[in-house]
């Protein structure tokens, strides 16, 4: 079973990993280490750490009234911040969800997560 199907759907709340916490804040989380950023439980820490998840940032799918339909997020496999480029990937991917969202497109009950771990960087490799 991989990372993503024992991590959805995910809890909403300040402690559970970027996505639950972009949910419950309601604006973008970034996580550059983490092995010690407090958004992640130990539980939610380990299971990260154990699938090569050491960075990630999440972009809340929020409705034009606030409401939080789901979450976005890119995965890092070395601890650091996201480029300006996958900021305007992650803020783009959410308002292309949101657009299939409105559109009609299924989406499971609670909202969901999308997640994309792009191919391992030239930055990651050299870790």
């Amino acid at each position: 079973m991989g990372f993503d199907h024992k991590i959805s759907p995910r809890p909403i709340g300040p402690r559970e990993g970027c996505c639950g916490a972009a949910a419950f804040f309601k604006r973008r989380v970034i996580v550059a280490d983490v092995a010690t950023d407090p958004v992640w439980s130990d539980e939610n820490r380990q299971l990260a750490l154990e699938n090569g998840i050491f960075a990630a940032w999440s972009q809340p799918i929020l409705t034009k009234d606030g409401e939080v339909l789901g979450t976005f997020a890119l995965y890092a496999r070395v601890p650091r911040t996201p480029t300006d480029a996958e900021i305007e990937l992650i803020e783009g991917a959410a308002q292309i969800a949101l657009i299939a969202i409105n559109a009609g497109m299924p989406c499971p009950k609670g909202g969901t997560t999308f997640h994309f771990t792009p191919p391992m960087e030239a930055a990651d490799r050299a870790q």
